[in-house]
């Protein structure tokens, strides 16, 4: 069983023996002594990054976590990405008066493609006013809509919804922006 604090507890062991062990050197080897027989480890069950740590905690959901592995971000298609995967940062903001901050997993922008001067996709600054322009251009939509997420991608503490902003529009021959929605 695992508890929602930062200690493992098993039946019949004394939670503090536990949290004395984990702080040892070699936790596994010391726990398993500790246990004797009784129980069996608990490794963390990351998905992310199958690090197979001994598991401290668990997240939300239940899942016993190591603490490396308690803060993590879920991307729009479901998938958990933790605070050790390449493609997560940890943000800390300002929460305003009193010095407060935050601290919280999030995925990283994402890399802007190489531009193609020739491409027939556009990243295109969009707004209200006069002043929408091409960003860069793309030889693929795919190319394009890296571009705008690259370059749409929110700074820390932004909930800011605005008027303006980017997307994918396709390019004439002579570098025209054709006129109508979205392609």
């Amino acid at each position: 069983m695992i508890t929602l604090r930062r200690y493992l507890v098993l039946d019949g062991v004394d939670p503090d023996a536990i949290d004395y062990t984990l702080r040892r050197r070699k936790p596994r080897e010391a726990l398993a002594r500790l246990l004797d027989g009784r129980s069996p480890i608990i490794d963390c069950e990351c998905q992310a990054c199958d690090c197979s740590e001994v598991a401290t905690t668990s997240d939300d959901g239940g899942v016993p976590v190591c603490a490396e592995c308690e803060t993590y971000v879920v991307d729009d298609d479901g998938d958990v990405h933790c605070s050790r995967c390449e493609d997560v940062e940890i943000v800390q903001e300002s929460c305003g008066a009193g010095q407060q901050t935050r601290t919280y997993a999030r995925l990283k922008p994402p890399a802007r493609p190489d531009a193609d001067p020739a491409g027939e996709w556009a990243c295109y600054w969009d707004t209200v006013g006069d002043d929408g322009h091409i960003v860069s251009r793309h030889a693929t939509r795919e190319a394009a809509e890296q571009a705008v997420l690259a370059h749409d991608w929110p700074k820390p503490g932004d909930r800011t919804a605005y008027l303006c902003g980017y997307c994918v529009r396709r390019v004439d021959v002579d570098g025209q922006v054709l006129a109508g929605e979205e392609e």
